[in-house]
């Protein structure tokens, strides 16, 4: 599925329906998330999440996105399997870039079935 395809998919926000979420400087504040996102979480998933379990999802989430960009960027030779949803490269291409980013073993391996999704958020 194409980039296009997934976007029309995507059923994106109007103002009415954020408006009242953000404060001054445009951000969606700690009350906010609380009151009106987590606590419909909480219910609907019989969880218990709380400000720090939010703040600590979106830098994880944040990181690891620009570890998928960082790949594509700067790294020529990358492919996107959609099929197996990883990221494809000659031996020799993964050897180059892990060499670089030793960190990064994850992405070669593992499935990145977040990655679409993340590229629309």
């Amino acid at each position: 599925m194409g980039d296009k395809e997934k976007t029309n998919k995507y059923n994106q926000w109007n103002l009415e329906e954020t408006k009242g979420w953000r404060d001054s400087s445009g951000l969606i504040n700690k009350a906010t998330v609380e009151n009106r996102i987590l606590t419909v979480l909480n219910e609907r998933d019989r969880c218990q999440k709380f400000y720090k379990h939010y703040q600590s999802r979106i830098k994880f989430l944040k990181n690891l996105y620009l570890s998928y960009v960082d790949l594509q960027r700067n790294s020529s030779g990358f492919g996107w399997d959609d099929e197996t949803k990883r990221f494809t490269a000659s031996e020799e291409v993964w050897k180059t870039y892990l060499k670089a980013h030793p960190n990064h073993q994850f992405m070669r391996y593992d499935s990145h079935e977040q990655f679409e999704d993340l590229k629309i958020i």
